[in-house]
């Protein structure tokens, strides 16, 4: 069975800026799902919440018929993304 993946190649290379933009989209949806929720608690539950959450997991699970390079490339963003928002949390919160 042919697997198509959700980025374009470039002879078989994934385009890094494409997986960073659908990266950066895939966590910023998540961050809004999870602001409903957030706006209910303090902030340093939410803290406590962002910081147990496997970023990783759920962006491999969204990328299980991917590359490994396409995975690495998505999880290390994701990592990136959730300590510059839970940094940002934490200076808010000091």
């Amino acid at each position: 069975m042919f697997q198509q993946s959700k980025f374009d190649l470039s002879g078989r290379t994934p385009i890094e800026e494409q997986v960073h933009d659908w990266t950066e989209q895939f966590f910023y949806n998540l961050m809004n799902i999870l602001n409903s929720f957030y706006t209910r608690v303090s902030i340093e539950e939410t803290l406590k919440s962002l910081k147990g959450i496997d970023f990783t997991r759920l962006v491999l699970e969204q990328l299980e018929d991917e590359s490994d390079e396409i995975k690495a490339m998505a999880s290390a963003k994701v990592v990136e993304l959730a300590r510059v928002e839970i940094e940002y949390m934490e200076a808010y919160s000091s």
